[in-house]
């Protein structure tokens, strides 16, 4: 572009539109990245609790009959029980929650991260209302979910126990009439508790077959596990029976090298004494000879300067060393 015409020309508007899809790009992925989605208006908000949702995050997948319809979006404890735990979840308004659906935690493999699982229903149920909460199966949220039996065992021992303490109290024969009624009532309750317990355990059935698949799945995993570790405690016992007399050979040679270097580190600390002796004796010697050596180089000093002179005397008489004349005569004898 020229710099006063004020117009751009064709191949920078297109370098500028493919810098700008890049940026565009770039923030769609950031975007993305991020996790952020557009709202859906017409999703729906469920929530359903749970006494145990170890595993399961906010942000996990929600799934209709397998498959995926949204997202959990919040986990905190149930304000109307303490001892259970909410869970707020978002499902496309398409998907046909009805009231006869059910939430459980769900997980699809092993590996797998956990999801909330809503069951179907049936076709004749009407859709269950924006806001509504889900039934939700009291288990743990593992990953094959187990009805619960411990209440049911423990409603029918505390049954059993008023059973036999009204039987030993009617033995007596007084108040008849009051013992049977109460017989009744506890016998109408035993009847309960037990047909609960027929449920559990039909249900305890069906879980069972409905997970048969991944039971065996888990059974074969452990199975090949066992046998790995077998194989490799096998492996490693043949290698050391293999290898037993090198291994000896070498902490036997790694013994033999420690005691050697004990044995030169001690001679070293002997002759680093011996060091310290000798030098020593060096300074008594340099200490007593002190007087002859400063001699010496008061000596050397003098002849220094002598030979210094008589470099100069050569650089100016070349002839001098040969005529013998001193400094300062020339060669006739007669002064300059």
């Amino acid at each position: 572009m020229s710099p006063n015409d004020g117009r751009y020309t064709a191949t920078e508007i297109r370098a500028g539109l493919l810098v700008l899809a890049a940026l565009a790009a770039l923030a769609t992925f950031l975007v993305a990245l991020s996790g952020w989605r557009p709202a859906d208006r017409s999703a729906h908000h469920h929530s359903a609790s749970f006494t145990n949702v170890a595993g399961l995050e906010v942000g996990a997948d929600v799934r209709f009959g397998g498959l995926k319809a949204g997202r959990v979006t919040a986990l905190r404890p149930d304000p109307d029980d303490r001892s259970r735990i909410r869970v707020e979840l978002e499902v496309a308004g398409s998907t046909p929650v009805n009231t006869e659906s059910m939430a459980s935690i769900g997980q699809v493999s092993l590996t797998a991260e956990k999801h909330l699982e809503i069951s179907t229903g049936s076709a004749g149920a009407s859709l269950l209302p924006d806001g509504a909460s889900l039934p939700s199966r009291a288990t743990g949220g593992g990953l094959i979910e187990l009805p619960e039996m411990e209440g049911v065992i423990a409603r029918l021992e505390r049954l059993l126990e008023g059973l036999d303490a009204l039987v030993g109290t009617s033995s007596g024969g007084e108040g008849s009439s009051g013992e049977t009624v109460n017989l009744q009532e506890l016998f109408t309750a035993l009847k309960a508790t037990l047909d609960e317990g027929t449920d559990a355990a039909r249900q305890l059935g069906a879980v069972i077959g409905d997970n048969r698949e991944g039971l065996a799945e888990v059974v074969s995993r452990l199975g090949a596990l066992e046998e790995s570790a077998a194989r490799l405690l096998a492996e490693l016992q043949a290698v050391v029976a293999e290898n037993r007399e090198p291994l000896g050979r070498s902490l036997a040679n790694i013994e033999r090298l420690t005691a050697e270097t004990s044995a030169r580190m001690e001679e070293l600390g002997a002759a680093a004494g011996s060091l310290g002796d000798l030098g020593a004796n060096a300074a008594d010697l340099m200490e007593d000879q002190r007087t002859t050596i400063e001699e010496i180089l008061m000596n050397l000093r003098i002849v220094t300067r002598n030979l210094a002179e008589l470099s100069r005397i050569l650089a100016d008489k070349p002839n001098a060393l040969v005529t013998g004349s001193r400094r300062g005569e020339t060669p006739g004898g007669s002064q300059p």
